[in-house]
């Protein structure tokens, strides 16, 4: 049998999924060991929380797909057998569609993913967007699992009779749980995805007609991109793609630039821009954090009629209840009324207070330029 193609890869160029079966380097990546490093922390703190995972971390198992040959290796299988066990922490993250569907008894496929703070916030606002290439290899990813997980065919291809004989015994996931890592931070996110069967078969078909056949006759396949796509930005195997390196021969030597340094620049020490760094951070997520909680406080007052209190077990509860407006001064109307009549309004100003902005520093900015 030819060897796999990695489901980790995603949806990839042809090229690429040739490179990468032939040299296999991945595993050497400092991202691929950080990410293999931070994934026992989300999957322990999840079953802390009341989430029932199975073959994970040592106990995860290789499972395999064929036309094309696939090999991946899912995070886990993941369902809650007890509603009264899970925690608040995991309560307060996991979508609400994931709730429902595992107090109904639903199994899902886990998927962990470390990102950093860019595409951490991404993921937490429109979850495996297609229109993100890392995203889009992602939903490729889950897709070839949920796939590979739905046909009993491809079972006797899996190492494992464990996870098959587990498999005919509870319906087959349909959907996976994917959980995103904040690199950085302590932040999580979640997201539902559906098995996209259209998607998965459409995914196959090319993978056979660019990888695996002109690899049987033993061709190098073409690149699937023109070098410009931003598939091929982050490629591994650019320098070696005919495509790319058309790309690069169109450009400017960086020889031909009139750069020159700027004498000096004055610029924070080290800790200082350390700081700012993380306000930056921390700001940008109270912002995320804030319009999360505006858009579940909507999806709650939805859910719980107005004027009731709804139990949630463990001595918890949730009451919806209306509240009327506090009264204020009409400062605009009193203003209309003290012109009228002649009179001044007792203004009081408050304490003086400290602000804090970060912006670009536009005459620095315009002196390097002039310098350049």
């Amino acid at each position: 049998m030819e060897p796999p193609i990695r489901m980790s890869m995603g949806n990839p160029c042809a090229l690429r999924a040739y490179y990468t079966i032939t040299r296999d380097e991945e595993k050497d990546s400092i991202k691929y060991r950080v990410g293999k490093a931070l994934e026992p922390v989300v999957v322990q703190m999840l079953a802390d929380n009341g989430l029932d995972v199975y073959f994970a971390l040592d106990d995860q198992l290789e499972i395999a797909h064929d036309e094309p040959y696939r090999t991946g290796h899912p995070d886990g299988l993941v369902h809650i057998g007890d509603t009264r066990s899970v925690g608040l922490w995991l309560a307060e993250r996991l979508p609400p569609d994931a709730v429902v569907r595992f107090f109904s008894g639903e199994t899902a496929v886990l998927e962990v993913k470390t990102l950093n703070a860019t595409n951490f916030r991404l993921f937490r606002s429109k979850g495996l967007d297609l229109n993100n290439s890392l995203m889009r290899t992602y939903y490729a990813q889950v897709q070839a699992y949920l796939g590979t997980l739905s046909n009993p065919a491809y079972d006797e291809l899996w190492e494992s009779t464990l996870y098959r004989r587990l498999l005919q015994q509870i319906p087959r996931p349909t959907w996976a749980l994917v959980v995103a890592f904040a690199k950085g931070s302590d932040d999580i996110a979640m997201h539902v995805v559906d098995f996209d069967r259209e998607y998965f078969e459409r995914m196959n078909k090319r993978l056979v007609r660019e990888v695996t056949e002109p690899m049987l006759q033993g061709l190098v396949p073409a690149p699937t991109y023109d070098g410009k796509n931003d598939e091929c930005f982050w490629c591994d195997y650019r320098q070696l793609c005919p495509a790319a390196r058309g790309v690069a021969e169109d450009l400017r030597s960086l020889d031909d630039l009139p750069l020159e340094a700027p004498s000096s620049v004055s610029v924070a020490d080290a800790r200082t821009v350390s700081l700012v760094a993380r306000y930056q951070s921390v700001s940008e997520a109270l912002k995320e954090l804030e319009r999360e909680r505006d858009e579940l406080r909507a999806e709650l007052l939805k859910l719980v009629p107005e004027g009731t209190t709804l139990p949630l077990g463990n001595g918890l509860a949730v009451r919806h209840t209306r509240s009327e407006g506090r009264r204020s001064l009409d400062t605009a109307m009193l203003e209309v009324l003290a012109q009228r009549y002649g009179f001044d309004l007792p203004y009081k100003r408050g304490q003086p207070y400290s602000v804090l902005t970060v912006t670009v520093d536009k005459t620095e900015s315009e002196s390097n330029t002039a310098e350049s």
